[in-house]
């Protein structure tokens, strides 16, 4: 079911300025809705452009989220449940919760959320990995790389895990390489172990690198 909530527009429904409702009918221009005063319970139908949608997010101790801050934060008492209160968070946004609902946001176990325009929404990804912004074509020639050399080691040795310093040892050789000749198979070559390199540490510090072997030897 769509929730809308009644924005200040134009000083047009100054008392439902803050509402937030279940949309009992969409109309072209209208959504038709129940309001309840007391014990007396009536539709309304408000215009669309005084409205926006607050999407129900699943799964949450919060009931709703928006982006457009109430003009003043409402007190429990002027919720038709007598659970509901508006809360601003971080200036910008607010949400519309159980008193249980916001101190799990103080305490930072809520996240933003985004609302696209299609009214579907997903959680802020401020701060996460971005791996979709590595060069594509960079990809595709370390992927080449480890097709050219699957044949001798494997394309997916160096996932177990090669010694940092031969990397490093091999990534300078193709550095000085690619220096004088401006080969892209050495700059590929320089790429991928520096990844293997990355990929080594990576997996020493979240602890699944294992040694199975005594020592390095020749085999």
């Amino acid at each position: 079911m769509k929730k809308i909530k009644v924005i200040a527009k134009d000083g047009a429904y100054k008392q439902y300025v803050g509402n937030t409702y279940d949309v009992l009918k969409e109309e072209t221009k209208h959504y038709i809705v129940n309001h309840t005063v007391g014990d007396n319970t009536y539709s309304i139908g408000i215009l669309k452009s005084h409205c926006e949608e607050v999407p129900f997010i699943p799964n949450s101790e919060c009931i709703a989220w928006g982006t457009t801050p109430p003009e003043t934060r409402l007190d429990v008492t002027s919720s038709p449940t007598g659970r509901l209160k508006f809360y601003h968070i971080d200036g910008n946004e607010y949400l519309i919760g159980t008193d249980n609902g916001y101190e799990l946001a103080v305490e930072g176990t809520t996240k933003k959320i985004r609302r696209f325009p299609s009214g579907a929404v997903r959680s802020d990804d401020t701060g996460r990995a971005r791996p979709d912004w590595v060069s594509a074509w960079a990809i595709e020639a370390i992927g080449q790389h480890l097709a050219n050399n699957s044949n001798d080691f494997g394309a997916t040795n160096y996932l177990l895990g090669i010694p940092i310093e031969e990397c490093l040892a091999s990534l300078m050789r193709h550095y000085c390489t690619y220096q004088k000749t401006k080969s892209k198979a050495d700059l590929t070559a320089l790429a991928f172990n520096a990844i293997a390199a990355l990929h080594t540490a990576c997996i020493k510090d979240d602890g699944t690198y294992k040694e199975i072997h005594e020592k390095t030897e020749l085999i």
